[in-house]
């Protein structure tokens, strides 16, 4: 069919002029040695190896780390030269090192043979403890500290202190990925008590809104991440699901983040014993989303294209007009009026 036929010629022509990338023949010819080295069982070189290859392909030792990173961007060979622990290795083979990582994160196996309370701080908290990867990945030709922060490099793992809620030793990370237990506490919790307390301030419930009008895979855990990692916060791990974490911002005010299908949920509480607290409330409520809203950066390099607005949800409304949500600035987070997008009146709390 001709039709068919020009069809087939535009395409072959786009693809050809869009997606065909100029290499040189030295870099082809290290792709396939490196790929014939893979094939025979290696799946992780060192790079004082990998130089020796490259000299073999007429490749200037100068120009290795512009070869890898090439290969590296096409998925053909993995090489993080940012991270310190890994930029002398280079794995020639990707799924080898999805496996490793999938190994840390699901240790079948070591449920028991008293590993137990680490195993359910993984589980419930999110609590990867360097006893527990140690023991999993002890075999790894990796050393296990690397895929660890291989982890934090990929904004999924955030070191922590955690010596309140158990004993162990030695360096902790903070992984949301694994929290998969219900949320169970009712009310907001002091950040420096184990007993609940009552609120004697609640802002107003604000919500991340995505162009996708869904919440991204792994945006919610990442974010998550990005703001553990700001020292004006700390996750309370008492109250904590996969669903819910509680945060105390600067030991005193705590946020609640909520991941609901179309939305991420925000609500800053100060409990009973923060009436002494200097900064205003509505301050506070403002210092924290512009910390949040950094966090949202951090996560965009791992999902581009994806765009977040902050909103409040809507309650003047009839219950006919359909679920939606108010849309603000953060210089009006007062009681200024603000008119939905069905020109109803939405009043926002003090913050």
């Amino acid at each position: 069919d001709p039709a068919f036929q020009t069809i087939r010629e535009c395409v072959h022509a786009f693809a050809t002029s869009n997606f065909t990338v100029p290499t040189p023949i030295t870099w082809v010819l290290f792709r396939k040695v490196m790929q014939k080295i893979c094939q025979a069982g290696k799946p992780v070189m060192r790079y004082s190896e990998v130089l020796g290859v490259a000299k073999a392909c007429s490749i200037p030792a100068s120009a290795v780390r512009s070869v890898l990173n090439f290969y590296h961007e096409l998925g053909v060979f993995l090489h993080y030269s940012k991270i310190q622990t890994l930029r002398e290795i280079i794995i020639t083979i990707p799924q080898w090192l999805v496996d490793h990582i999938a190994k840390l994160l699901t240790p079948h196996g070591f449920e028991d043979k008293g590993r137990e309370r680490r195993w359910e701080l993984l589980r419930k908290k999110g609590i990867l403890t360097e006893t527990l990867y140690e023991e999993v990945l002890v075999h790894s030709i990796l050393p296990p500290q690397a895929l660890v922060e291989l982890l934090e490099h990929f904004l999924l793992a955030v070191p922590i202190e955690t010596t309140r809620i158990h004993p162990y030793k030695g360096k902790e990370y903070f992984v949301p990925c694994m929290l998969n237990a219900p949320f169970q506490a009712t009310v907001p919790q002091s950040s420096n008590s184990d007993e609940p307390s009552v609120p004697i301030d609640v802002a107003k419930s604000m919500h991340l809104v995505f162009n996708t009008h869904y919440v991204p895979p792994g945006f919610y855990v990442r974010l998550l991440a990005a703001v553990a990692r700001n020292t004006h916060f700390r996750v309370l791990f008492r109250q904590i699901s996969r669903s819910t974490v509680t945060i105390a911002y600067q030991e005193v005010d705590e946020i609640a983040l909520t991941e609901h299908p179309d939305s991420i949920e925000i609500l800053v509480t100060r409990p009973i014993e923060g009436a002494w607290y200097t900064p205003p409330f509505p301050q506070v409520c403002r210092d924290i989303l512009i910390k949040i809203q950094a966090a949202i950066i951090e996560v965009y390099e791992w999902l581009p294209g994806v765009s977040v607005s902050t909103a409040f949800v809507c309650f003047n409304c009839s219950p006919e007009v359909p679920y939606h949500f108010v849309e603000f600035d953060q210089d009006t987070l007062t009681t200024t009026p603000v008119r939905c997008q069905n020109e109803k009146l939405q009043v926002l709390g003090q913050c």
